[in-house]
């Protein structure tokens, strides 16, 4: 894409963290890939990563429950409330407000890269797979993911939950970080062409997408549509907004 850009990052204080200005977007995203592709990455062995990580903590948790009742089964859906209240205050806050180490790094990874890297006018791929690696979390931060939900499920929630619950909560979160990522790069058309077109028919999938798209305008990724997968929260806090504001 040969077009110029103007695409502004910023944060609650009013100071720009980063603007491409009147460079065009081709030249920043071959600049980007060239500063911060790994040799030889791979977007699709990334997901196959996340999907098989997530798939594994899940398994394991269910194949450790002995014993289950039906009222430990009952509060999955509490528990899902619960993730999504995670995504929505971790993407709001740590994600598009500098805060002090290590926050800040997720903050610039987020909002300096991806958000730069994908605008409200270019928010697809274009070249090909190994643009994941601008959408997706690092393999790092799974692993940080998961040792927040775990290691709480396995300490202060053993004084108040069941081993099943707990177990129940960790199969919870990755179900969900496995979910968000799917969700994440269906938004922005990096998917698996196969896998992208299926969910495509599913009833919804146009609104996650068009909700995701609106949160990368400029003027309304600090307030608006955090919520990437089901936005209950941003409706809870009055954060979802159908249209670009004047």
């Amino acid at each position: 894409m040969s077009s110029s850009v103007s695409a502004t990052v910023t944060h609650t204080n009013g100071r720009t963290e980063g603007s491409i200005g009147s460079q065009s977007m081709s030249d920043y995203r071959a600049k980007a890939r060239q500063k911060r592709l790994p040799p030889g990455y791979s977007g699709w062995l990334h997901l196959m990563w996340l999907f098989a990580g997530c798939a594994f903590v899940c398994t394991l948790s269910v194949l450790l429950m002995h014993n289950v009742h039906w009222w430990e089964l009952a509060m999955l859906p509490v528990f899902f409330i619960l993730a999504n209240l995670y995504e929505y205050v971790v993407h709001r806050y740590p994600g598009h407000h500098k805060w002090s180490p290590p926050m800040e790094n997720f903050f610039k990874s987020h909002t300096g890269v991806h958000h730069k890297f994908f605008t409200y006018n270019q928010m697809f791929p274009t070249n090909g797979e190994s643009d994941l690696y601008f959408v997706l979390f690092p393999l790092s931060y799974y692993s940080l993911w998961l040792v927040a939900v775990i290691v709480p499920s396995f300490t202060i929630g053993r004084f108040f939950l069941t081993w099943n619950l707990c177990l129940l909560l960790t199969c919870v979160g990755a179900l969900y970080l496995m979910n968000y990522e799917l969700f994440h790069s269906y938004s922005h058309n990096a998917l698996p062409r196969v896998l992208q077109r299926s969910l495509d028919r599913l009833p919804g999938m146009a609104f996650i997408r068009q909700n995701h798209r609106l949160h990368h305008h400029p003027r309304m990724m600090i307030a608006s549509n955090f919520n990437i997968t089901y936005p209950i929260f941003d409706w809870v806090f009055g954060t979802l907004v159908g249209q670009v504001k004047d």
